[in-house]
């Protein structure tokens, strides 16, 4: 009997930012696993909800699902925050039609990428300086 795709969640705290990567395949088996987490970082008081996709190997509409509820489950609020995941989840998502609905934002504007370059001193995502920045040299 073959054994079955390990699947894990990876839950990281950035201050007010609660970052949950899942990792394998997210799938009607998996779905459990990760709601189980959304819903203790609902209720956690973390104020930005970031789901890193960079770790998925597959999706199915089980995972699609869940990631539509708790986009409607944390929409008032604007909490939720998702980080783009590899090309064949995005196809998915584009496929099901949500993809443009969905709060996916790039890896380098995620608010975990923004906070650790805050404190590195640099930018995560450099942009040309303003005018009082080059007033300010």
């Amino acid at each position: 009997m073959p054994s079955l795709p390990q699947f894990a969640v990876q839950t990281k705290r950035y201050g007010d930012v609660l970052c949950l990567t899942p990792v394998g395949e997210l799938d009607i088996a998996t779905v459990p696993l990760l709601a189980s987490e959304l819903e203790v970082a609902e209720s956690g008081g973390a104020a930005i909800i970031v789901i890193d996709l960079g770790e998925l190997t597959s999706i199915d509409s089980t995972g699609v699902r869940l990631l539509v509820w708790m986009d409607c489950a944390c929409a008032g609020e604007q909490r939720l925050r998702l980080i783009e995941g590899p090309p064949a989840i995005d196809r998915v998502l584009k496929l099901a039609r949500v993809r443009a609905h969905l709060p996916i934002i790039a890896r380098e504007d995620s608010p975990v990428s923004l906070r650790f370059a805050r404190a590195r001193g640099t930018r995560a995502n450099p942009a040309p300086p303003t005018d009082s920045e080059e007033q300010e040299r």
